[in-house]
């Protein structure tokens, strides 16, 4: 059976599905702009990566009153729903109470089509049917798209947000399995309007795909703040908690943390042949910490979860995708570099996948060092840094995961860029400054991480039709 498309669409000339199907779409013929136009979603509906992708799915959605939110679902083909209560978890955003809710299916078959729908006791509320597909067992492949930092402010910045994300999709034609998030998926934390559009102008995938992310600063907050015990980002997503719990966070004065405030944000699962892990580095109280300090007792326990979770699963490709990126380019990750990069080396870590510096770049590190290349790709776009050595031939685009972790820092997929603003704060083999959306996929099979990025080029951050969609960065990394 074919993997549920995200959705179908050429570069004039695109679709729109209301309950998409995999393979059977009943499909209305709209521009892209009108695919953008269209967009809605009022109960905030998004679907969420879990423990076990084959077997079961994460569900977060909104109500407009204090009611008891259910889930209705079934396998495609049978007559009737089976409907289960979801945990509600009413959330302060801004000045507002907002009613958010979140449900685990379990026991689900997998490669298998659900339809499902969301709902409040009464029936005063009710969701369209949308569709999802579980994860097959033994998958050859697993394909999923990264958003880095889609950050906005309005609906403008959404709005050209989802036209990246759909224009993209026409041009790779790629199957995606999951969409993975590096934080900041709103400008503030607390501005329920940035939220809303999120929500709206994601549900070009958000029905239909699961998400997986992690927190960035701008949905924290300050550790100083009481907000930080139930941050909006619990409320709107739903995502495993099985992170460390902390002691009492005690070190450094007025800390307004809690044991579980990091669950849904640290957390890790298989997929297909790798193990990802997301790490909130917010923990890490910024880039040095609050005045150089964090709670050391607490950052022990999370590094020992984190040791025992790695040496669980040596043997699968591992995958780490976090916030703030040990190399940035933009900010100086003193604290995230220092504790998690002797960790990624020694227990065999592969790929590390950051946002936060809002431009591009693309290194091999190991023990601190950064691993030179002879060969490339020719690159039209961006600073490609080669070494001349006629000993060896070390092709920066196709190369073995021995030696070292590939460091991958996303651009931005909405309307914020650093450009040459500031100055990279780490030396890279390859550095892209444009000011230009970058959407990359990474496919991983048993033995390639295969990662291809698309450049969106425009003459202006939010417009809408680009000059060109073009092929970045490719490369292969193979065990």
């Amino acid at each position: 059976m074919k993997k549920l498309l995200l959705i179908l669409i050429s570069l004039e000339l695109g679709f729109i599905f209301t309950g998409c199907t995999p393979g059977e779409q009943t499909t209305t013929e709209l521009s892209v702009t009108e695919q953008v136009q269209a967009l809605q979603n009022p109960y905030m509906i998004m679907l969420f990566i879990t423990d076990d992708a084959t077997s079961s799915i994460g569900i977060n959605f909104e109500l407009p009153t204090d009611a008891q939110g259910f889930v209705e679902y079934r396998k495609l083909g049978d007559a009737e729903f089976v409907s289960v209560p979801a945990v509600k978890k009413e959330t302060i955003v801004g000045d507002d109470n907002v009613y958010l809710y979140e449900k685990t299916l379990s026991n689900l078959f997998p490669n298998t089509i659900y339809e499902y729908r969301i709902g409040d006791e009464d029936s005063l509320y009710k969701s369209e049917i949308y569709q999802f597909i579980t994860a097959q067992l033994n998958s050859e492949a697993t394909t999923f798209m990264l958003l880095s930092d889609p950050q906005g402010s309005d609906a403008i910045d959404y709005m050209t947000y989802a036209n990246n994300v759909i224009r993209v999709l026409g041009e790779a034609q790629k199957n995606v399995d999951f969409v993975m998030f590096t934080g900041d998926v709103v400008n503030d934390d607390d501005n329920r309007t940035q939220w809303n559009l999120f929500f709206k102008y994601s549900s070009t995938f958000a029905y239909n795909i699961p998400v997986a992310t992690t927190a960035g600063n701008h949905e924290t907050g300050s550790i100083f703040d009481l907000q930080i015990q139930s941050i909006e980002y619990d409320g709107y997503f739903h995502l495993p908690k099985n992170g460390p719990t902390y002691n009492e966070f005690d070190e450094i004065e007025n800390d307004e943390r809690t044991a579980t405030f990091d669950k849904g944000k640290t957390y890790s699962y298989d997929y297909g042949y790798a193990h990802y892990v997301a790490i909130d580095t917010e923990l890490f109280s910024g880039d040095d910490g609050v005045i150089g300090s964090v709670d050391e007792e607490n950052m022990n326990i999370f590094i020992n979860w984190l040791t025992a979770d790695l040496i669980t699963n040596a043997d699968k490709w591992i995958i780490v995708y976090l916030h703030r990126g040990p190399y940035s380019l933009t900010y100086n990750s003193f604290n995230v570099r220092q504790r998690l990069s002797p960790i990624f080396d020694q227990y065999g870590v592969d790929l590390v996948i950051s946002g936060h510096d809002h431009r591009y770049s693309r290194a091999v590190i190991f023990q601190g060092m950064m691993i030179p290349f002879t060969t490339s790709n020719t690159y039209l776009d961006g600073s490609i840094n080669l070494i001349i050595d006629e000993s060896y031939v070390r092709n920066f685009n196709d190369y073995s995961s021995s030696l070292g972790v590939t460091y991958f820092v996303g651009n931005a997929s909405g309307t914020k860029f650093y450009g040459e603003t500031a100055d990279p704060e780490m030396e890279v083999p390859y550095l892209y400054y444009g000011e230009n959306t970058v959407i990359p996929f990474f496919t991983i099979t048993e033995e390639t991480i295969e990662v291809v990025s698309y450049v969106i080029k425009k003459s202006a951050d939010t417009v809408l039709f680009p000059d060109s969609i073009s092929i970045l960065d490719a490369f292969i990394i193979r065990k």
